[in-house]
């Protein structure tokens, strides 16, 4: 007989102007049958679904009331995937220890022990939801710890409304947001002991410390003797990227004498590594008494602004010029209190304006 079939339901199709009878009960009847069967979703069980499934047919369990819809894989018995309906209820409820043997992927199961939610990724159970005390919501990510926690409500045990975990975090949350607006940090390991949380009005306040990595600094561990009018390099410090937008100081310390009293030195900052560099501003002239023995402390503060748009890179020289006769010596030997440069970042530049030196 010359005739086609469909591709899906494999209805037979006569082959037209050929004269061949058709039968009506397996060509006509058979196929309305088919057809009639095909049309929303298939009805089966458990463990009667179609052996021999197209790709995108519908069915539903008739004992979980679960739809299902097949992606087209092979074998045909693992292409099946749950669609999760508005009014899916379809949730398996046993304990930590008598979860489903054989589970799809999709499946979702509540440990009564636990009081734990998981569902099924087709590899493992993933913890989704856990009810009770803490009253949270996870999203899994990486690791079998790892995900975004949404806390569902505040307790008196626990006060948060976000926390991440990574996928060794074991122990407690490496971050979260409180419901007071508050956060916290932790190693993940143990539990949380780093804050920032609102303080009053206007300020945020922390019961630990905070550190600022930008901080760059060098000291001297040897004299400089400073000749009358001869500008001689203190301190180069090492590159420093100031970047745009942001204020630094810049803040300078040195032990000086004199090889006379009332010698007078005068101490600026200058761009890169030379005297010769762009003038970044004075930090004042400062009067030495004589001797070794009468030294006394340079200490004071300037401010460097980045108004570009881009970053600058470059070295930090402080110098020092002695302004009258005699030598102007700055003590690098002093072990307690040895010459620094100290350069961090204090804000925007846009607050800063007017009282610090625009670097370019």
């Amino acid at each position: 007989m010359s005739s086609t079939s469909t591709t899906r339901l494999g209805l037979i199709k006569p082959t037209p102007g050929t004269g061949e009878p058709v039968n009506v009960q397996t060509q006509i009847n058979d196929s309305w049958e088919m057809i009639d069967y095909a049309i929303g979703t298939t009805l089966c069980t458990t463990v009667s679904h179609p052996a021999s499934p197209f790709h995108g047919q519908l069915i539903q369990e008739t004992d979980t009331d679960s739809v299902f819809y097949h992606n087209g894989a092979s074998p045909a018995s693992g292409g099946w995937v749950r669609i999760l309906t508005e009014n899916d209820t379809s949730v398996t409820v046993c304990t930590s220890s008598t979860r489903p043997g054989s589970p799809s992927d999709g499946d979702m199961i509540l440990e009564t022990d636990t009081e734990q939610t998981h569902m099924y990724n087709g590899g493992s159970w993933r913890q989704i939801f856990m009810d009770g005390a803490r009253a949270e919501m996870i999203l899994p990510g990486g690791g079998s710890n790892a995900g975004l926690r949404l806390y569902t409500s505040s307790t008196s045990q626990f006060n948060r409304a976000i926390g991440t975990r990574g996928s060794t975090d074991s122990a407690d949350e490496r971050w979260c947001l409180d419901y007071d607006g508050g956060m916290q940090w932790g190693p993940g390991t143990d539990v949380m002991d780093v804050n920032l949380y609102w303080g009053g009005p206007g300020w945020l306040q922390t019961d630990g410390q905070i550190i600022n990595s930008g901080v760059s600094w060098i000291n001297r561990t040897t004299d400089v003797a400073v000749a009358t009018t001869t500008e001689t390099i203190v301190l180069t410090s090492a590159s420093y990227t100031f970047k745009a937008g942001l204020a630094y100081e810049v803040e300078f310390f040195a032990p000086c004498y004199g090889s006379v009293a009332g010698l007078l030195g005068l101490f600026r900052l200058r761009k890169g590594t030379t005297t010769g560099g762009a003038d970044w501003g004075e930090y004042g002239r400062w009067r030495v008494e004589s001797g070794a023995s009468n030294v006394i402390a340079v200490q004071a503060k300037r401010y460097l602004v980045r108004t570009a748009g881009t970053d600058l890179t470059s070295e930090v020289t402080a110098t020092v010029t002695g302004t009258v006769a005699g030598t102007y010596t700055v003590r690098g030997t002093i072990t307690t209190s040895r010459p620094h440069l100290l350069i961090k970042p204090v804000g925007l530049a846009s607050e800063y304006s007017g009282l610090g030196v625009t670097i370019t």
